[in-house]
């Protein structure tokens, strides 16, 4: 894993758990406290959905690849998967620290 990979499945996770805390209403953990739940989820969705669920992100990967080799940033589309599952990681988490959250 390089450091790109890692990027790219933190700042999805981040804004997932972000949107997933804003989704439970005041029972999340704040901007911080989501966003940590969200770098952990991020992690955890963008190295091991794929592998554990089964799913396939080589749709998404190609369009990104498409759109990137049209921004001369060709290596962006190997990093679709990460960031799906990091979005997806991320959101997942901030939904449960919002339910599991204060109450």
């Amino acid at each position: 894993m390089d450091i790109m990979s890692l990027v790219m499945s933190l700042l999805p996770g981040i804004v997932g758990g972000n949107i997933g805390g804003l989704l439970t209403g005041k029972r999340g953990f704040g901007m911080i406290g989501n966003s940590i739940a969200g770098i952990i989820g991020g992690l955890a969705g963008g190295q091991g959905l794929e592998q554990v669920a089964g799913l396939d992100f080589a749709s998404i990967s190609a369009m990104i690849a498409e759109w990137g080799g049209k921004l001369g940033l060709e290596n962006l589309g190997g990093m679709g998967d990460e960031a799906v599952g990091g979005g997806i990681g991320g959101l997942v988490a901030g939904l449960l620290t919002g339910i599991k959250g204060r109450r």
